[in-house]
């Protein structure tokens, strides 16, 4: 992802996304988590309604407690359902 991309998005956690520069010099970042670009994919894809489940290595630059079973590098799970349904509606 552009790191301007998901800078925008964490305000205090920004802090914990790591930073890349690919060979052109844009500077980039390790995917913080799944909700930024399941938000990008619907609106430039102009999506109405989609169900979804996403299983994806995601990244946090801070000091883990591994006694707590925190991690740098873990997987995470989204369930997202986005869009209105006839069940949503009151």
């Amino acid at each position: 992802e552009l790191k301007a991309t998901l800078t925008g998005k964490y305000g205090e956690d920004s802090k914990l996304i790591y930073d890349l520069a690919d060979q052109g010099g844009e500077i980039l970042a390790l995917r913080y988590d799944l909700t930024v670009p399941f938000a990008r994919f619907c609106a430039q894809h102009n999506i109405k309604n989609i169900k979804r489940y996403h299983i994806a290595r995601v990244y946090r630059r801070d000091r883990p407690v591994m006694s707590k079973g925190r991690y740098r590098e873990f997987y995470q799970c989204d369930i997202d359902i986005a869009g209105e349904y006839e069940s949503m509606v009151p």
